[in-house]
């Protein structure tokens, strides 16, 4: 897993103890950024994606604005944040760590673990193998038979 990612994985899990040897195991190594090339059609689909991504959360702001009357503000901030980010984040790489995942992932002909759709959706787009999130507790806990 790239580097960022692990270091995520031990804010999130402070009360679970990584083990010494489990940074052996993932394998932490960052993607050689300088040396990969992706297919120029991602980037393409990545900028059409966001532009009606762009699009589609001006509409969510312009409904919130059109609701707003009489209603409480905190609550019509919280609808636009939620329906906003659903707009925008959801089913794309929106993150430095989830790119590395999928550099890495190409770059080593890894295959990915992740609940994330973006991922997801950018690894079977580049013939990356991943595993789907209803899978990925028994794939990890059939590691301990590989022991």
């Amino acid at each position: 897993m790239p580097s960022s990612i692990y270091e995520e994985l031990k804010k999130m899990v402070k009360e679970l103890r990584i083990p010494p040897r489990a940074r052996a195991v993932f394998k932490v190594k960052s993607p050689r950024k300088y040396e990969l090339q992706i297919p120029a059609f991602l980037l393409y689909e990545f900028i059409e994606d966001l532009r009606k991504r762009i699009n589609k959360g001006l509409r969510v702001a312009e409904e919130a604005v059109r609701l707003s009357s009489g209603k409480n503000p905190g609550e019509v901030i919280n609808t636009l944040r939620r329906k906003y980010r659903e707009a925008l984040r959801e089913g794309i790489l929106d993150s430095r760590e989830d790119l590395e995942l999928i550099l890495l992932a190409l770059e080593l002909d890894g295959i990915i673990l992740s609940a994330d759709r973006g991922v997801l959706l950018m690894a079977d787009k580049l013939g990356i193998r991943y595993v789907p999130p209803q899978e990925i507790r028994e794939t990890l806990e059939g590691f301990r038979y590989l022991e």
